[in-house]
């Protein structure tokens, strides 16, 4: 409780401005009513001009006349409330209360006052009042009750005119009870605040109002804003605790300012100032000190001033504010980094009194640092001088892996195929991703079930046998919330019953990726187990499998059943009737699910028990190719890897492994044949009778081919049998479904045929040709108005050089395909080459595809060629001897004269013949044609050599007889002109060449030309249809013989 005392001093005190300073009449209301009483007064304007007019300024406290005889108490009033307000009424209401504006300016909930009689009692106000004199001034005084007995007529008034007091009834504060012209004797004490010193006092905790418009601009200094441009007017408070807040946000209707100072009116010191901070009006916060006297300076922007109210507020500061709202920061890792540097932006705070503001990730007022890869929660603490702690604020700061793994394959890899295999095993060193972050790992299980309860059992049986069964389902680990990599490490499923005689049964686990919807062309295997079931009932299994699944895939878990091999196998995977997560597939074949089917599209809703677990997190995986260590094909296969992290970021590479094949077959050739014979050709060489598919003619050597049909050949039952099934591509037009192979010897081929008619034995026709082609012949004992099934035997007359081929004729490709069936074959061939190859053989050939041969040897070459190009050549000798010794002709023995001591040039021709082929004719002595021969005899020998060896030889003699010279008409004497010469050569003879004989060689010693007996001196010969090459002009007579070389060109 609060209680007021009035001093006798105060009381003695004079105001500076009252309505009457005299005892007139006196009145018990308010002062005197025990049960309490409500009064409005009002006193127009012009009434307190005593001791002079009043002037504008704040009312600081009212002075009550107390009556002359009737002192007041000293009383305790209760609820003790004065209000003021201002209206250009003249008068109250007749009828009932002032209802205008009126503000409380003192209350208190108990006060004791005193008043001596005849002198005034001063009440200082709670809250000065602004008063302009303009208007009339109401003031309401009431209370609620006095404690202890009262009694006298206190106050002071003077009988008026119209309605200047307005009264409740005694002990009923609140109701009217009527208006009169009382005139209560009051004073008032005013301040004028323009200015420093003149500060009107605002207790903390109330709201004065006042007005700028009228005051003077004065030389205030700035603080925190320029408060000398408009008018202003000033205040002044008391602190009552450590924070204070003095604004103008309520009752202010221009843009106002605020300026807050400590210390004397002549030495100013700036506490705080303020300009816009609610609206267009101003509010300072300050840290003030209990007990200190702050000056408040109120004026406006620029030049605007007005009405304002004035609210100090005084005590312990609110909790610090936090005026932003906490931020999400989301952020992508930096590079190389398992985190990134975040800029956090400080929140936006307020508070009454320096509040620190810190963080709990960096401890200080700056959040900006380096946040791992992750969500962070960082909160904000707000602490102020009072100690007051505010938390709540949290920044989240969400920093994104957006880093793949760094990932580098091996060098592609080149190695040639391992001795004796179509591949090689090669090994390299698998790449291993490296990460940004270290690698986490995240435990988890994968259900197929909603739960494992074990109902009943599927499978696809027939009988009592349980055929081939593929169990699956289907985990999209994405949608399933694991972007990353999972690293299997066990996996279960349910078996409702199985039993087998010797105690388990096999089956097999596949793990696959799922490329699309679930097909079996969409699977890729990642990895396999046999495993072996036991007998068991109602019974979940669990297997070690440890196998790495990579990021982004839809991971397919399958459990294979093989086929019943025992009549008394018997297995059921366990099922529940929970629901399905996910579909659960059959594929059995032998049940007519061809291709993987929802169980519930093929039987029953039931759901696999079927499970899954590992952990997820980055890993390294081989995601297709083979993989270092396995034994890779000829050719290149890429092996392709693929690093995920926690963050599913994946990353991959690829190494190219070839494997080149560089080994040549293995070939042996047929042995070397010789033969006697007596003719030049031999035919059949080497052949023999060969029986069935195999040896010359494996299925290997025969071309399979199809002309406008879809039909096919069967070689599985070589080498007793081979099939051919005819077209029914439906495209009404004929067609051929051949098998040919080339004919190396003469003789006959055999077999035995059956015949299946698909339409008619008129539409599609078995046949053979022995050109390679049209045209075709029907199989012996084959009729076309026969049946749809007929059979027969056929011999077919061969020659070396055919080219034999079966067909299976088909009319039009429609309703049907037949089929023909060839067996009991056997054919006449050479002797083919023994040959195998690491990968496989594409072709066998020879230079010599025939058992022709010529007398003499002949090299067979065999050249096998396998798949990949690599040959080997291998030789087999065929030698045919034949026994005719050729035939050789010599020139007969002649005798030629020369005039040179040197000889003289002879021209001769040695001819040879063979029934078979000439391979050689040798000089085995003397001079060939065209030598100089000399004087004296020369042999010439000769020998014939054929294909098979055998020889004949002949022999002459050549003399050259040296004469004696005939002078002018000797050899010199003869002219040969021109020489070289291109169309006629002259032959001038002197005298005494009477008959000579002159004749043209060619350089093999065949007569061109020749003129006889020749009398003339001048022998001429036309050359220009000759080659171009060296001749022989010959001179014979009686007397001599010579030549001459002639050139022709």
């Amino acid at each position: 409780m609060l209680l007021v005392f009035i001093s006798e001093t105060a009381q003695a005190q004079t105001p500076q401005y009252y309505n009457y300073n005299i005892v007139d009449g006196a009145n018990s209301y308010p002062l005197n009513q025990v049960l309490g009483q409500r009064v409005q007064l009002l006193y127009r304007v012009g009434e307190f001009n005593n001791p002079t007019p009043v002037v504008p300024g704040y009312i600081t406290s009212i002075a009550i006349k107390i009556a002359s005889g009737y002192p007041l108490g000293p009383w305790q009033y209760n609820d003790f409330t004065i209000k003021m307000g201002l209206t250009p009424l003249t008068d109250l209401p007749a009828a009932d209360f002032y209802t205008g504006s009126l503000s409380t300016v003192y209350f208190k909930d108990s006060v004791t006052l005193t008043g001596v009689a005849g002198d005034w009692m001063t009440i200082p106000l709670d809250v000065p009042f602004y008063y302009n004199n303009t208007q009339s001034l109401v003031v309401e005084v009431s209370q609620s009750s006095i404690d202890g007995s009262v009694s006298g007529y206190s106050w002071s008034k003077t009988d008026g005119a119209g309605y200047s007091r307005a009264f409740s009834s005694p002990g009923a504060p609140n109701t009217f009870s009527g208006a009169d012209a009382n005139q209560y004797h009051m004073g008032l004490n005013m301040t004028k605040n323009d200015s420093c010193i003149r500060a009107v006092n605002v207790l903390p905790g109330t709201t004065v109002y006042g007005t700028t418009t009228g005051a003077l601009a004065q030389s205030v200094p700035d603080c925190n804003t320029v408060l000398s441009t408009a008018p202003g007017v000033w205040f002044k408070f008391t602190s009552t605790g450590p924070f204070s807040n003095v604004n103008t946000c309520t009752g202010t209707s221009f843009d106002s300012k605020i300026g807050v100072f400590t210390g004397d009116c002549d030495s100013l010191i700036c506490i705080g100032g303020n300009d816009d901070n609610c609206g267009l009006q101003s509010s300072v916060n300050i840290c003030s000190q209990p007990g200190i006297e702050y000056f408040v300076y109120v004026t406006g922007y620029s030049s605007s001033n007005g009405p304002f109210g004035l609210t100090v507020t005084s005590g312990v500061s609110a909790p610090p504010v936090f005026y932003s709202t906490p931020t999400t920061y989301v952020q992508a890792s930096d590079p190389d980094e398992c985190g990134a540097f975040v800029y956090v932006y400080t929140p936006y705070y307020g508070d009454d009194c320096g509040a620190t503001i810190t963080n709990d990730y960096t401890g200080t007022d700056d959040a900006s640092a380096f946040y791992p890869v992750d969500t962070t929660l960082v909160t904000w603490q707000l602490i102020d001088s009072d100690s007051n702690v505010v938390s709540n604020y949290v920044d989240t700061i969400v920093v994104s892996d957006v880093g793949a793994p760094v990932l580098h394959c091996p060098a592609d890899v080149v190695q040639s195929t391992d001795p004796g295999t179509c591949g090689a095993i090669v090994n390299y060193t698998p790449p291993v991703g490296i990460d940004n972050c270290v690698n986490t790992v995240v435990p988890i299980d994968l259900y197929h079930s909603n739960t494992q309860n074990i109902i009943q059992g599927i499978a696809c049986s027939n009988g009592i046998v349980v055929l081939h069964n593929r169990l699956a389902v289907v985990f999209d680990l994405p949608a399933l919330g694991y972007p990353s990599g999972l690293q299997t490490d066990t996996v279960d499923f349910a078996i409702y019953q199985a039993t087998s005689p010797v105690g388990y049964q096999p089956a097999k686990i596949n793990l696959y990726t799922l490329s699309g919807t679930m097909d079996v062309a969409n699977l890729t295997l990642l990895d396999s187990m046999s495993i072996q079931i036991p007998n068991c009932n109602d019974t979940i299994l669990s297997y070690p499998f440890s196998t790495f699944v990579p990021a982004g895939a839809s991971l397919v878990y399958e459990i294979e059943v093989q086929d019943g091999t025992d009549s008394s196998n018997y297995m059921r995977i366990g099922t529940n009737l929970d629901g399905q997560s996910t579909p659960s597939y059959i594929l059995a074949e032998d049940c007519g699910v061809n291709n993987f089917a929802d169980l519930t599209a093929v039987c029953c809703t039931d759901a696999y028990v079927m499970n899954i677990h590992g952990v997820s997190g980055g890993g390294t995986a081989l995601v297709s190719g083979i993989g270092s260590g396995g034994v890779y094909p000829v050719g290149t296969t890429t092996d392709v890897y693929q690093a995920s992290d926690a963050a599913g970021n994946v990353s991959t590479c690829s190494v190219n492994i070839t494997v080149v094949d560089e080994e040549a077959p293995a070939v042996t050739a047929p042995a070397d044949i010789t033969i006697n014979a007596d003719s030049c050709v031999v035919h059949n060489v080497g052949c023999s009778v060969q029986n069935g598919f195999a040896g010359a003619f494996d299925p290997y050597y025969w071309n399979f081919y199809q002309i406008n049909a879809d039909g096919y050949s069967d070689i599985s039952g070589a080498p007793d049998t081979i099939s051919m099934t005819g077209g029914n591509n439906m495209s009404d037009n004929e067609g051929f479904t051949n098998a040919s192979i080339p004919v190396t010897c003469n003789g006959n081929i055999t077999f035995n045929w059956d015949y299946i008619g698909g339409d008619s034995a008129l539409y599609d026709v078995p046949q053979y040709s022995l050109t390679g082609g049209a045209p075709y012949t029907l199989l012996p004992g084959f009729f076309t108005t026969g049946p749809i099934n007929q059979s027969g035997t056929a011999i077919i007359p061969v020659q070396d050089g055919q080219t034999f081929v079966l067909s299976l004729y088909t009319h039009d490709n429609m309703y049907g395909e037949a089929t023909l069936t060839i067996s009991d074959f056997s054919g006449p061939a050479t002797a083919m080459p023994v040959f195998s190859d690491n990968c496989g053989i594409e072709s066998v050939t020879s230079n010599h595809p025939s058992s022709e041969f010529e007398a003499g040897e002949t090299v067979v070459t065999w050249t096998v060629t396998d798949i990949h190009g690599n040959t080997t050549n291998t030789d087999q000798i065929v030698t045919v001897n034949e026994s005719i010794d050729p035939a050789i002709t010599c020139p007969s023995n002649i005798e030629i004269t020369t005039t040179s001591s040197v000889g003289e040039i002879y021209l001769y021709n040695v001819t040879a013949s063979d029934n078979c082929a000439l391979i050689d004719l040798t000089q085995t002595g003397g001079l060939p044609s065209g030598s100089q021969f000399p004087i004296g005899v020369t042999t010439n020998s000769w020998t014939a050599t054929d294909a098979s060896g055998n020889t004949s030889s002949c022999s002459f003699t050549v003399t050259v007889l040296d004469v004696t010279s005939l002078g002018e008409s000797g050899e010199s004497a003869v002219n040969v002109y021109p020489n070289p010469a291109s169309e006629i050569v002259f032959a001038e003879l002197p005298e005494g060449f009477t008959g000579t004989v002159v004749t043209l060689y060619s350089a093999e010693g065949a007569v061109v030309r020749s003129y006889g007996a020749c009398n003339e001196k001048l022998v001429q010969f036309n050359i220009s249809d000759l080659s171009d090459g060296v001749y022989f002009m010959k001179f014979e007579n009686q007397n001599t013989s010579f030549y001459k070389k002639v050139v022709k060109n």
